[in-house]
């Protein structure tokens, strides 16, 4: 299955998976820190 895929085409989709899933991870960290951000101005 993988051979019919170009390798460099495969390697330019895992790459882009990674960047997403670390986008994602990043943002929801930001998204944690800016509540407890709120919570202590606010508290």
């Amino acid at each position: 299955m993988y051979a019919l895929v170009p390798v460099r085409a495969y390697d330019q989709c895992w790459r882009n998976c990674v960047e997403l899933t670390t986008l994602r991870i990043e943002y929801q960290k930001n998204r944690r820190l800016s509540h407890l951000q709120q919570a202590k101005a606010n508290g």
